[in-house]
């Protein structure tokens, strides 16, 4: 356990092969000449679960995280920077080598441990939706940082959505036959590598055919 510890000047602050730390609160692994925390093999690091349970790691050479063989989560830490494409450059994780774990690391902090920032993508804009010949066909526009796109019906507007998968997509389109039924469709955006979403829900009933 390391609590109120501050790692810092040296090769690497934190070094783990098949080892699951916890890193409690309030820890700083700052300026270390190579990593911040490198983690080997078999390893479940936990990190805070509020934000008064915040670390710093940052100000590390190489990279401030290299993550191990296993998915994780690190969460309430100040990365030296509060912009996601920044935090995403300080790890080194199955985004640049594919034998290795995904780190998710919302939410995160900022400098003062007195904000919480929980990354979404945008939802789509300027969804269409209409038929063409016997299909049902919606398109969008691109969401920034999105790596693929997903489409939810249901016959109520309301609730009951699940992940329609009788379409085909298109780039920023989506093609699935017409059903008996009336149906209704919402879009969202997917960063597969982050596992981040957000949604539009869109009433097909209003763009075509009964």
């Amino acid at each position: 356990n390391l609590d109120h510890c501050i790692l810092q000047n040296n090769d690497y602050g934190f070094y783990g092969i098949d080892v699951s730390p916890n890193f409690l609160s309030n820890n700083e692994i700052i300026n270390n000449n190579q990593y911040g925390i490198y983690l080997s093999g078999d390893c479940e690091p936990v990190f805070g679960s509020e934000l008064a349970e915040w670390n710093d790691i940052y100000g590390n050479t190489t990279y401030d995280l290299r993550n191990g063989d296993n998915d994780i989560t690190v969460g309430y830490v100040y990365w030296g920077t509060e912009i996601y494409s920044e935090i995403q450059d300080l790890i080194f994780d199955e985004v640049d080598d594919s034998t290795l774990g995904l780190v998710n690391f919302y939410p995160y902090t900022n400098a003062a441990h007195d904000t919480e920032y929980s990354e979404v993508l945008n939802a789509p804009e300027n969804v269409v939706i209409s038929i063409v010949a016997d299909s049902v066909h919606i398109s969008w526009d691109p969401v920034d940082n999105a790596t693929s796109y997903k489409v939810y019906s249901s016959n109520d507007p309301y609730t009951g959505f699940t992940e329609d998968t009788s379409g085909t997509f298109v780039s920023t389109s989506w093609y699935s036959p017409v059903t008996v039924t009336k149906r209704f469709y919402y879009v969202i955006a997917v960063n597969t590598l982050r596992s981040l979403i957000s949604g539009l829900k869109l009433n097909r009933n209003r763009s075509s055919p009964k």
